[in-house]
């Protein structure tokens, strides 16, 4: 990959994107777009937007930036804490799956005083595979050097597990 390309600006494939039109139909909120992206969200942030900023509702699928997802799956996980107009938010994240970052432990899962995980999230789907993101113009097409996650924060985990089953391991937390 070439120094000039962004690394952040990888979209999300289509194999995700029909999971998530399976569990939702379009969701409401993309605060993670681009104008390559094929995520159909109802709204969609991109930059020079700040989508951490902007408000959030509904629906909201999260494909952060790589370089410090930190601050979006602590959001992802308060947004599904949160309801909307009487409705249940709720989150889905595609990120690096990585247990040992303090961003996974204060938002996916925390250890109590016994150092036991406790769950945050209420599912997590481990692909089976490497995810093929679609590069920005000027990147060769390849699969994520990384395994990747994606957790769901909301009242459907079930659901959640219908819908992602397909492309690889759902654990219900």
């Amino acid at each position: 990959m070439s120094d000039d390309v962004d690394r952040n600006a990888w979209c999300t494939p289509q194999d995700i994107v029909d999971a998530l039109a399976s569990l939702w139909g379009a969701p409401d909120l993309d605060p993670c777009s681009n104008e390559r992206s094929i995520v159909h969200a109802l709204t969609r942030y991109a930059l020079p937007d700040d989508g951490l900023s902007l408000p959030w509702y509904g629906k909201v699928y999260c494909n952060p930036p790589y370089s410090d997802p930190g601050p979006w799956v602590r959001r992802c996980l308060r947004h599904a804490q949160q309801t909307t107009i009487g409705a249940p938010n709720e989150s889905i994240a595609c990120i690096i799956d990585d247990p040992s970052t303090k961003w996974w432990q204060s938002a996916i899962w925390r250890r109590d005083e016994d150092g036991v995980a406790v769950p945050l999230a209420s599912a997590v789907l481990f692909p089976d595979r490497r995810v093929k993101f679609i590069p920005p113009p000027g990147a060769k097409v390849s699969s994520m050097s990384r395994p990747v996650a994606l957790p769901y924060w909301g009242p459907h985990a079930k659901a959640f597990a219908l819908a992602f089953a397909h492309l690889g391991k759902v654990v219900r937390l």
